[in-house]
């Protein structure tokens, strides 16, 4: 079933070429940032629950029936839990996936698609593949506790720790490698230099103002 995902991001970056692809690689590269740095991911969801508790508190107050409004205000600080943010960062991951399928077909004009840009595509779907499956572990192992069946820890790498809260496993899901050592250095080089290229080719496409 890994293959099988990757394999389809792959066919998915083929069709749309480098430079969608790249917008998604970079939104992905946010979330694995956010991943890395816990801290940094807390702080920024507790601002973001306490933005979403002042905007929706006076609707709950100034409503008839606050029953309703209420227990939703209550299922949004759930959400938003610093102490286990994982919810929260699966929900924001499948968003922006949608997001940056959504606004590189609409906002991002490729044209017609070159067959070396199709090749990047492809190995840039591929790249975010192993990304989307490999966030999906730390999620699930992180929150829920679910044993995903792992390849050995490369060099550097130190395997995540399973909480043990939930006996479940999961069958014919295979995560390649953990988020972490030598892996999270090669993604984060990676993601710089797709970043580079992305702007680049963002600036490039700019329509040059004519002279006075």
């Amino acid at each position: 079933l890994t293959y099988f995902i990757i394999g389809m991001f792959a066919l998915v970056g083929f069709s749309r070429g480098w430079f969608r692809e790249a917008m998604t690689t970079i939104l992905l590269m946010f979330m694995v940032f956010m991943l890395a740095q816990p801290e940094l991911a807390a702080s920024l969801i507790e601002i973001l629950g306490v933005l979403v508790t002042a905007i929706l508190k006076p609707l709950a107050d100034m409503a008839g029936d606050t029953s309703r409004l209420k227990d939703l205000l209550d299922a949004i600080k759930g959400l938003f839990n610093v102490d286990n943010p994982y919810s929260f960062m699966l929900l924001i991951t499948g968003f922006l996936i949608l997001f940056s399928y959504a606004v590189g077909r609409t906002a991002l004009i490729e044209g017609k698609v070159a067959p070396l840009s199709r090749l990047l595509g492809g190995t840039l779907g591929a790249l975010n593949g192993f990304i989307v499956m490999s966030l999906a572990q730390q999620y699930l192992l992180t929150r829920l506790g679910i044993d995903v069946p792992r390849a050995p820890a490369l060099p550097g790498e130190v395997a995540a720790a399973v909480p043990q809260q939930v006996p479940m496993s999961v069958k014919n899901i295979y995560a390649l490698s953990s988020l972490s050592g030598i892996t999270l250095a090669l993604l984060f080089a990676l993601g710089f230099i797709v970043l580079v290229f992305f702007l680049r080719e963002m600036r490039l496409r700019q329509p040059k103002k004519k002279g006075g």
